[in-house]
């Protein structure tokens, strides 16, 4: 069997002797395992020198520690657009719920218009039977042609024209104490 010796600074053999207590061998049994360790290796990269596959394990952790802060960073990123979605989901069920209410009052306000407008319809045809009444009753007080004459309008020169709004508020005001005073028909 042949020796073979080789220089080896002081950290170096520091290890070499940390290794061989705790495997409890003598040193030239270390020396011979690491040959056979790194011939193997050199025969199993097909004759690859370990020192280069060091290095491509050196460039391999480095490639390996970027694309792990590239994944933290794109963990971060989701979180945060998890974050926004759900920050937009509660604004949007609010909105929702705001578009949910005005659609209520606004057919709350067209149910009101539609009572309004049957009320002035009813008026209408109040002031329309008091008219008829009157003429009936008391005879014509104004020239006969003017009867179906919208409100306000006159058809001579001597009658006093007024507002369609302030003839019909008379009227109804009339209505309303007549319907005090008389009771319901």
């Amino acid at each position: 069997m042949q020796r073979i010796y080789a220089p080896v600074d002081d950290p170096t053999l520091d290890h070499i002797d940390q290794e061989v207590r705790e495997k409890d061998i003598s040193r030239a049994q270390w020396v011979s395992n690491a040959i056979d360790t790194y011939l193997q290796l050199a025969g199993s990269n097909g004759g690859a020198d370990p020192s280069i596959l060091h290095q491509e394990l050196m460039q391999l952790r480095t490639d390996n520690e970027r694309l792990w802060k590239e994944t933290q960073q794109l963990k971060k990123t989701e979180r945060e657009a998890r974050l926004n979605a759900e920050q937009l989901h509660g604004e949007i069920s609010t909105i929702q719920e705001q578009m949910h209410q005005a659609q209520l009052e606004l057919g709350s306000a067209r149910s009101n218009a539609t009572i309004q407008q049957h009320e002035l319809e009813h008026y209408k045809d109040t002031i329309n039977q008091r008219d008829q009444q009157i003429f009936v009753f008391a005879g014509p007080c104004w020239p006969v042609d003017t009867i179906n004459q919208p409100i306000g309008v006159a058809t001579d020169d001597r009658r006093e024209t007024r507002g369609a709004e302030e003839t019909l508020v008379e009227i109804l005001e009339l209505i309303y104490r007549e319907q005090r005073i008389a009771g319901p028909y």
